[in-house]
This record gives C-alpha cells, structure tokens and sequence, in this order.
C-alpha cells in the first residue's frame, strides 16, 4: 500500500470537486472524526464548530453517521445535525434495520465468556451493545499486555471476528454486517453516484475498502501503517477544515 496523501492538500481538491459535482454521499465516523477522542465512551461529545460545519454540509449532500456506537447512543449525540441515516454497531442498526436475534444472540455469550475470563484483568471494561462488543483497556496499567490477552480470548470466540479500534478491541460476527456493508447499502437507498467515507480506525477498513476509487474517497484520521484508504487528516481536528472544504465546493456550483 502506497503512503496516503493529505485529503487537505491543495493537490487533492480537483479530486474532491469532481465528486462534488455529481451526487455525493457524505459518510462519516463518530468517534475520532465528529468526535475527538474522550477519556471514556459516554464523554465523547461534537464541539459547536464541528457541528455548525457538519450541518451545512448535511444541507448541500446527503449525510450519514456509520458508527461502532448502538445507535440509540449516537442519536442524542448528533440530534443538532440532519443526517440522512444514522447507523449504528457497525451496520446492524439504523432506522429500517435492528433485529438480528441470532447476533444478539451470539454477542451476549460472547459478552458472558469474556466477562468471566477477563475477570482479573483490571481497568477493562466490557460495552455490551447488542450486536457487537467494545472491550475498552484505557484505564489497564499493562495496556500492551491487557490488548493481547484481550485478543487472544476473542480470538477463541466462536463465530467472531475482532478488530483493533483506539484503545478498544471490537468483536462482532464473523460473517454479518460491516461499516462496508452499510456503506454500500446507504449509498444505493439514497440513490448516491459515488461517496466521501471518514474514519479513524482498523474498524473502518471495511468501509475504506467497499468500492473502486472512482466511486469511493476513503480518508483515514492519522497515521497507520496499513489501511486500504489512500487518504488521510492528520489529527481529528482537521475535520472542521475538511468539511469547509465540501461545503465551499458545493456552494460554488450555485446549491
């Protein structure tokens, strides 16, 4: 994999202007994109600027949230904001879409396997969401030792598949939805030519490569040595310019 460019590099804005000037779908993360980090999950919150830009960006193309977050917990974070969708744990939930018993089903022994092997681990949290697992290790003393045993027990899991997020293993089922999927999905409901997806993480690498460059702008937030997006924003905080940009370009073809 090549090294991604900046998405903010003046070399890259005849790119984003020939997806403005189709109809573009504007896919965005929570966490780490709208949302800086927080020190624990219910913290994270979308400062004012950030949520002024994301509303005028929400105006001019059609907009979307695909989260790890159950989508009950995203709704009051973004309520100040139109999007088109909002979709939750990873593509299991959204407005049309969140009833999966055997998932469910699944995640919630998962959730009891770990809780009882990871009994003595302190600092860990379990986030039980339904459809997925977040077993957060912020707080560990040992984190590099905590993220190994965390995944060497999801990694004994049946019918799972875990993923590296910021500072949190993300377990969900193996052969279910993704932020791919939903990508996919959402891009074809709201009759979208091609989309911009955002994310920070190894959970976004789904998404990042659900389609062809000509149909798909995937940008990472920082630095990984391996992604599948050939774009990237060096720090969360680039959001805002970023979404300047889209709007500066849309507004300049008379919407």
């Amino acid at each position: 994999m090549s090294s991604p460019r900046c998405i903010l590099h003046p070399s890259c804005r005849p790119l984003i202007a020939s997806f403005a000037r189709k109809k573009l779908l504007v896919a965005l993360d929570f966490d780490g994109v709208l949302a800086a980090i927080a020190s624990t999950p219910a913290a994270a919150h979308v400062d004012a600027t950030t949520t002024r830009l994301a509303r005028r960006v929400a105006a001019l193309y059609p907009s979307v949230v695909i989260s790890g977050r159950a989508r009950a917990d995203l709704i009051p974070r973004v309520a100040d904001v139109p999007f088109a969708r909002l979709i939750g744990n990873f593509g299991y939930q959204s407005a049309s879409r969140s009833t999966d018993p055997a998932a469910r089903a699944l995640v919630h022994t998962w959730a009891m396997a770990l809780a009882a092997r990871l009994d003595g681990d302190q600092g860990v949290v379990i986030e039980d969401k339904g459809y997925s697992l977040a077993v957060h290790y912020r707080h560990a003393r040992h984190r590099e030792a905590t993220r190994a045993h965390i995944i060497e027990i999801a990694s004994t899991l049946e019918q799972a598949r875990w993923m590296q997020g910021t500072l949190a293993i993300s377990i969900l089922p193996a052969h279910g939805r993704d932020k791919g999927t939903a990508l996919q999905d959402v891009r074809g409901a709201l009759h979208c030519d091609c989309a911009i997806y955002v994310g920070d993480d190894d959970t976004d690498e789904d998404a990042f490569a659900s389609d062809d460059p000509e149909r798909l702008i995937a940008v990472r937030v920082g630095r990984s040595a391996h992604s599948h997006a050939p774009y990237r924003l060096h720090h969360q905080s680039d959001i805002d310019e970023f979404l300047r940009m889209l709007i500066s370009l849309r507004s300049g073809l008379g919407h």
